[in-house]
């Protein structure tokens, strides 16, 4: 027989079995497209609905999902995106058809959604989460905001940041969308954002662009990832790419992955296995040592393998799916 922990990890006979399972109750059959932690360790996450989108959050050690979209627009949006702050409590920003766009910053005492104001009012086109801060890009350009102050970074300005991600050394890693340009700044560039500079990275010399993202793994080597954007679909082919500590050319990993119209991300475990997801063909694992990717799907059914978004929880790796919110112990 199996049991169940409050975080739907299945174990059998005292040990912990590597498939994916629903974490709480009450969201199952959602398709949830982002999620974040606060301070308290409760975990939120944004629905995804054309006739009103909402927030959920799980309290740490709970068991079930509970609504948290007081405050949001009364229209109903389509999609919330949850931005952890350095200080612990939460941003929002929701997107309500065809073009309207709000941002709110969560009062945990009142349960409730307020406009945020200050720093905090703009649109943000990407953030990243790091120990010193967030790394947020928006029309004032690329900045890392940390608990006391705001620091600009001297990314090229004027271009919108489609994508960014931290590596494990420090440096901060940017796609441009308009010119498909990728970036990378020195290392340590979040613990010392004043003498960040930030210089282009090879041309993977892709016929037709469309980068979805670009990470650093623990050795150094990066993952470029190319596909449709599903918000502007095209003949764009799913692949991915990785270019090793020290080398001048990208190398074409893909390998078994299937390339017709699939819209590719990745991001790189703690331990170097790169994890790759798209649209309904779900979540794809290549350990450092390996040529092939493996599929890595079970526990994952029907819309859940259409997977939206990744986070890293107390070293177990969480889902944003088409289906709800899954978990399984460890990457």
């Amino acid at each position: 027989m199996g049991e169940r922990d409050n975080l739907g990890i299945m174990w059998l006979d005292g040990g912990e079995v590597l498939v994916w399972s629903p974490i709480g109750r009450g969201l199952e059959g959602m398709p949830v497209g982002s999620l974040a932690v606060d301070a308290s360790g409760a975990l939120y996450a944004g629905r995804i609905d054309y006739e009103g989108a909402g927030v959920y959050a799980l309290p740490a050690g709970g068991r079930d999902w509970a609504p948290r979209s007081g405050g949001l627009s009364p229209r109903g949006g389509f999609s919330v995106d949850l931005l952890p702050w350095p200080d612990g409590t939460l941003g929002a920003q929701e997107f309500v058809p065809p073009d309207a766009r709000a941002v709110y910053t969560l009062d945990a005492g009142a349960g409730r959604w307020l406009e945020a104001g200050g720093d905090r009012t703009g649109w943000r086109t990407a953030w990243a989460a790091t120990p010193a801060g967030l790394v947020v890009a928006g029309a004032g350009g690329l900045s890392l905001v940390g608990r006391s102050r705001r620091v600009a970074l001297p990314a090229p300005g004027g271009l919108k940041v489609d994508a960014l991600s931290v590596g494990p050394t420090g440096a901060i890693f940017v796609i441009h969308a308009e010119r498909q340009a990728l970036l990378r700044s020195t290392p340590g560039a979040v613990s010392a954002p004043e003498a960040a500079a930030f210089a282009a990275l090879p041309d993977p010399g892709v016929d037709r662009r469309n980068y979805l993202s670009l990470v650093e793994a623990p050795g150094g080597g990066l993952f470029l990832s190319n596909g449709v954007n599903l918000a502007e679909p095209g003949p764009v082919e799913g692949r991915v790419f990785c270019l090793q500590p020290g080398a001048s050319a990208w190398v074409d990993v893909t390998g078994n992955l299937v390339t017709d119209g699939a819209d590719w991300r990745v991001q790189v475990s703690p331990d170097g296995v790169v994890y790759a997801w798209a649209y309904e063909l779900g979540v794809w694992t290549r350990r450092p040592e390996a040529g092939r990717w493996r599929e890595d799907n079970l526990g994952l059914d029907g819309a859940a393998r259409t997977v939206y978004a990744i986070l890293d929880v107390n070293g177990r790796p969480v889902l944003a799916t088409g289906a709800g919110v899954y978990t399984r112990p460890g990457w």
